[in-house]
């Protein structure tokens, strides 16, 4: 076994029971907590529970003016990383790819554009979040060493598509698409090349190609 099939193998089982694990421990975490009485009785004319609830929730999604333009910094560097690990994770075309292996769903790719839009702003606010945890008195004292290994760890995956100069979207080098499928080389009688250049789609189609479908779109030939 070599270490590509360890990874997709044995650790990757891992670390899905993991991640179930860990959640499920959250998730019976939350439900044990106590239920406190309700202490201050709402007026009359209040609104819903459920609604004042939203309504709290969207007002604390941007903090208050007296807090001081470091808390609105924060906030929206904050938004930054979490909306750009949300398109890259949702939609780079090699993790559809294995988020179909694993469990049979896909959707289409975003654009190149929007992959290195979003990993570069991801990577930016990465780096200010470190740079302000170093410079700021109070979060040196409270940083410990579970805070940079997050962060490190968090922070790793992202220098791998910032090494090879194509975008994202557009990674078709021939033998890690043989790795994900070995089989599909001669699949429909198409050749080794044809499924490398089909591989990723919306990159162009070669006229003696067969319909391949990668999982995210159709190809068909003309």
């Amino acid at each position: 076994m070599d270490l590509l099939e360890l990874a997709r193998g044995p650790l990757l089982t891992l670390a899905l029971a993991i991640f179930a694990a860990g959640t499920l421990w959250r998730l019976v975490a939350v439900l044990r907590l106590p239920r406190m009485p309700d202490l201050s009785p709402a007026r009359s004319g209040a609104p819903r529970p459920l609604a004042g609830a939203a309504r709290a929730i969207v007002r604390g999604m941007w903090p208050r003016r007296e807090f001081g333009q470091a808390a609105m910094v924060t906030t929206f560097n904050g938004y930054v990383f979490h909306i750009g690990l949300a398109l890259v994770f949702l939609g780079y075309a090699p993790h559809i790819a294995f988020i179909r292996r694993i469990t049979g769903l896909s959707w289409p790719a975003l654009p190149d554009p929007v992959m290195v839009l979003a990993a570069g702003a991801t990577l930016i606010s990465l780096l200010l979040a470190l740079w302000m945890r170093i410079t700021d008195p109070v979060l040196q004292q409270i940083s410990g060493a579970d805070d940079w290994i997050s962060w490190t760890v968090t922070f790793l995956p992202w220098l791998n598509p910032w090494q090879r100069h194509v975008p994202p979207s557009q990674r078709r080098h021939h033998e890690h698409w043989k790795s994900v499928r070995p089989d599909t080389g001669r699949r429909n009688g198409q050749t080794d090349g044809c499924l490398h250049q089909q591989a990723v789609p919306a990159v162009g189609r070669p006229a003696d190609c067969g319909p391949h479908h990668f999982g995210l779109r159709t190809i068909a030939p003309d």
